[in-house]
């Protein structure tokens, strides 16, 4: 990436949205926040699928 491009992505990442309290908000800080919820309901889907097949080979029927 030439550095140009380096520097005007760095630039954009790092704009400040907003405060809350004492922290600063940027671009990337948000995404970041984004990608972990993100991910950790990836995860959840994951294991409450891999729980509900466990459960029904043991023969427990789905309730409600």
């Amino acid at each position: 990436m030439p550095e140009t491009q380096h520097a005007e992505a760095h630039s954009f990442l790092t704009t400040e949205l907003f405060t809350v309290g004492t922290t600063v908000v940027t671009v990337i800080t948000l995404a970041t926040a984004l990608l972990i919820v993100l991910v950790s309901y990836l995860i959840s889907r994951g294991v409450r699928a891999a729980l509900h097949r466990f459960f029904l080979r043991g023969g427990l029927t789905p309730s409600g």
